[in-house]
């Protein structure tokens, strides 16, 4: 390009500018854009090939002015501000204008130029640039329009959203999230830190709180957001309604959290819950009405009784100590479906435990024999537990291992000293677990063999109860299993 800046105009000078118009000129005719030169009076005297939507043959363009190449394929207005351009003789950069082809199919050009003088400092043309921006206008209007689209399903979706940055900085929320957490609308404020969010949240929901007593409130949301991501349930203050809150990290280390009105559900789970508890405690008050006439009956009939009567009352008593076993397990249900299975903790020795769940367990067949492992406990193992319920968690564990272990079968019950704790495991060789069955057997109900021919008892609550009880003791129960090859179930305590 040529933009003379100096009157000087020797011979020299001149050549060189030449050769300069004449190397640009070669360059352009390689590039995808378009390149091209007009004369003072704006009509085209040079065009390279261009590529793409810029094929427009160049004995189309040369000695034409570009609003009026362009004029059946643009709108009016694009033609009027164009020429405007054009004539105003000043450098101009990014003129965008749409060329609407007779396919219908629409071009989306960007021009871009800086004017030329004479040697005398006049007006003589522009040396400019085409663009062909379709790809990228269509990507972004598709993206536009999926944005648009993303906005309109989160505005309408019965869920409050939010959304924080990598840096726990606040990017966006739907306006359903103001109807769950009222007060939150004059609080958020885009590019605002969570810990200035917590400040501001303090004030507004403790008035009459001391510093100390607002402190005190943030630390527990900051161990609430500390946590692992999952759902979180909580109880709104001000609206009195429950919120399930879902916390999500995605891919680029922003944080989504879902919130969900659950209300109606928790008021379902309550009356499931109370019915259960009442159901339950009437179902136990029968059976042991039952069992006691029973024995009674069989207690004065004595020597009387009539033959085959034995039988029939021992099915009748076990038939009635099933049903009392089946009771408990759904009242230990309900305590835990509505977090209302307290635990006692305190210092015991886990090896006397340990015992204690294999001497009193009942249910396990005593022709099957559990060793009873003790790998570097030592005569002691001081934990912090409920004994009560550890021992029922136990004796679930040895229970059900019985259930699938053949009369010749083995079942190990070992403490393992694992340096900051012990470790606890039940370890049978019997029938396994299938692996697309080993997270299921936690869920209430559940079990692996669910056909009516099934010749295992059982209702599939205990290792639901089991994997509670654990889970309150701060640990997480854990299944190795393999068809054929038995199972092991495992856990670990701290020492305390």
């Amino acid at each position: 390009m040529t933009v003379n800046t100096n009157p000087a105009n020797d011979e020299a000078t001149r050549h060189g500018k030449i050769e300069t118009d004449g190397q640009i000129q070669r360059f352009a005719e390689h590039i995808a854009d378009r390149y091209w030169e007009t004369d003072a009076d704006h009509r085209v005297t040079f065009a390279s090939a261009g590529a793409g939507t810029l094929t427009i043959p160049r004995d189309r363009i040369i000695s034409k002015q570009y609003w009026d190449i362009e004029a059946q394929e643009i709108s009016t207005e694009d033609k009027v501000e164009m020429e405007r351009v054009f004539r105003e003789e000043k450098p101009f950069r990014d003129l965008y204008y749409v060329r609407t082809q007779a396919n219908g199919e629409r071009q989306f050009l960007c021009a871009s130029a800086i004017p030329k003088y004479d040697d005398n400092g006049e007006f003589a043309g522009y040396t400019g640039v085409h663009r062909d921006e379709t790809r990228a206008r269509l990507r972004q209007e598709a993206s536009d329009n999926l944005n648009l689209q993303l906005g309109l399903i989160l505005e309408e979706v019965r869920a409050g959203i939010i959304l924080w940055s990598h840096d726990e900085r606040f990017v966006f929320c739907n306006d359903y999230l103001f109807e769950l957490q009222p007060g939150m609308e004059d609080i958020l404020e885009t590019g605002m830190h969570i810990e200035e969010m917590l400040e501001k949240t303090a004030k507004m929901r403790l008035p009459d709180a001391t510093e100390e007593e607002r402190q005190k409130w943030m630390a527990s949301r900051r161990r609430q957001d500390s946590e692992e991501f999952g759902e979180l349930e909580w109880l709104q203050p001000v609206t009195g309604r429950w919120l399930s809150i879902r916390r999500q990290r995605l891919s680029d280390g922003s944080i989504v959290a879902i919130h969900t009105d659950i209300t109606e559900r928790k008021a379902l789970e309550k009356a499931k819950d109370e019915f259960v508890s009442v159901a339950a405690h009437e179902l136990k008050t029968r059976a042991t009405s039952l069992n006691g006439a029973l024995g009674l009956i069989k207690g004065q009939l004595g020597e009387h009784t009539p033959d085959g009567m034995e039988g029939i009352f021992e099915i009748a008593a076990r038939n009635c100590e099933r049903i009392g076993k089946l009771v408990g397990d759904l009242l230990d249900l309900s305590q835990i479906d509505t977090g209302s299975l307290d635990l006692v903790f305190d210092r015991y020795n886990l090896l006397e435990i340990v015992h204690r769940a294999v001497g009193g367990n009942a249910d396990y067949d005593a022709s099957k024999k559990a060793a009873l492992l003790v790998l570097g406990a030592g005569t002691e193992a001081m934990v912090r537990v409920d004994r009560s319920r550890l021992v029922q968690a136990l004796a679930i564990l040895i229970t059900n291992a019985a259930k699938f272990t053949g009369d010749d079968g083995k079942i190990e019950l070992g403490v393992t000293d694992i340096g900051d704790g012990y470790r606890i495991a039940v370890k049978d060789n019997g029938i396994g677990i299938p692996e697309d069955s080993q997270e299921k057997v936690f869920e209430k109900f559940y079990q692996v063999d669910s056909s009516d021919t099934r010749n295992i008892e059982g209702t599939g609550l205990g290792l639901a109860i089991c994997k509670a009880i654990i889970d309150q003791h701060d640990s997480e129960l854990v299944l190795e299993s393999a068809p054929g090859e038995g199972a092991t179930f495992w856990f670990d305590l701290k020492k305390g």
